[in-house]
This record gives C-alpha cells, structure tokens and sequence, in this order.
C-alpha cells in the first residue's frame, strides 16, 4: 500500500495583522520501495541563492527521520526565498502573503513540497477562496479529484516543479476541499519555470491581465 504524507499542523508564516489560512499538500509515492537517501543536488537558483548555500546535505548515512528534518528545513529555506522574491518583483497593490508550510513523503523523505504563498482571491462572508502556491523538490502529477492523495511523485529522482490550487475555507480557517469550479479542476497552474509561476502569480494577486504583467515585468 501507498505511504501518505500530510503536511505538520502548524501555523503558516504569515505578515501582521493577517488571519492564518490553513494549507497543505498531501503526497502518494507510486509503486515506491524504500527511499535511499540522496545527496541534495543543486536546483532552483544554484548559485545565486543565498538559500543555497544554508542546505543542509543528505547522505547515505542519515536515517529517515534525519532525512526528512533536513528535507523539510531544505525546503522551507527554498520556500521563503522563493517567496520573497516573486513579492519583491509583484506590482504595488498586489495580495500575496508569504505562507511557509513543508512535508516529506514518508516513502521517499528527501522528497517533499513547500507551500510558500497564498492569496485570497474572494470572500462571500461564509468562506474564503484561496490560490495557495506551492513549490516540490520532484515533478509530480496533480489529480484534484483525490483530495486525500492529490499529488503524486513520477519517481524518486530529484526535480522541481511549481503549482498553484484552488481551495475553500471556511470562516474560522477550516478547509472545505478544492474549488474545481476555478481553473483546470482546481489546478491553477503547473510547471517547472519560476518566471512562467511568477505570472501566474502575478495575475492572481493584482487582477490584472496577462499582458500588463508581463510587459511591466520586462520593463522593470
């Protein structure tokens, strides 16, 4: 059977002021063995993040548990910095809070996911639509039918990919599932590049169109 990994209870890292929205990614392995833990390769930034050079290495002789603390530090130090520098690049006005969140796959620990954003896109006084902007250390596939296991590694190589979902809460945080009304299911966007996720971001957090963002991004 599948190992399942959801993401730790604990609070996002939110600005002052903000109300906390819950959030998380929940990972299946397909037809996975046992996970040998493998050094961190150099992804994302490589040598221009100031992140990277605080990764901490895996090697042969970690445990598991040792593996996945690691991981989820590796991936947090990835997540804020992705954060900040999508909102340092976002046109004035823009809503996206940074919202640090990471899990490992119990399978596969030196694989996880970080969400490291979120923005409400609306609120009817009942609940709150959120576009919650994830980043993984693997490509996965994305299947918001599974609201338990909706995203599942290719394989246990290292990789990277960035996405972006649809989600509900309730007024007290409590989430409510996807809102497979908004873009592709629920999936609001998918892919490897961080300048393609920027737009995406872009437009979600401004409301404006696509060309305006991207020609005031070239323009700055």
């Amino acid at each position: 059977m599948n190992d399942v990994a959801a993401l730790p209870e604990q609070s996002s890292v939110k600005p002052a002021g903000r109300k906390p929205m819950p959030g998380g990614v929940i990972m299946q392995v397909r037809n996975a063995p046992r996970a040998e833990p493998s050094r961190y390769g150099e992804w994302f930034y490589g040598e221009k993040s100031a992140a990277r050079k605080k990764l901490k290495p895996i090697t042969n002789e970690m445990n598991d548990e040792e593996v996945a603390a690691a991981t989820k530090e590796n991936l947090a130090l990835i997540g804020t910095e992705t954060a900040q520098r999508i909102i340092a690049k976002l046109p004035k006005g823009h809503n996206l809070y940074q919202a640090v969140r990471t899990s490992t796959l119990k399978a596969a620990p030196h694989l996880g996911a970080c969400k490291f954003g979120e923005i409400i896109t609306d609120y009817d006084h009942e609940k709150y639509d959120l576009m919650q902007v994830f980043l993984a250390n693997f490509s996965g596939h994305l299947d918001t039918s599974k609201t338990a296991r909706f995203l599942t590694p290719m394989n246990r190589n290292y990789d990277q990919m960035f996405f972006g979902l649809h989600v509900q809460v309730d007024r007290a945080g409590n989430p409510l599932g996807f809102n497979q009304s908004l873009g592709s299911n629920g999936i609001a966007f998918q892919t490897k590049n961080l300048l393609s996720a920027f737009y995406h971001v872009a437009v979600a957090s401004t409301g404006l169109p696509s060309e305006i963002v991207k020609a005031g991004h070239r323009a700055g």
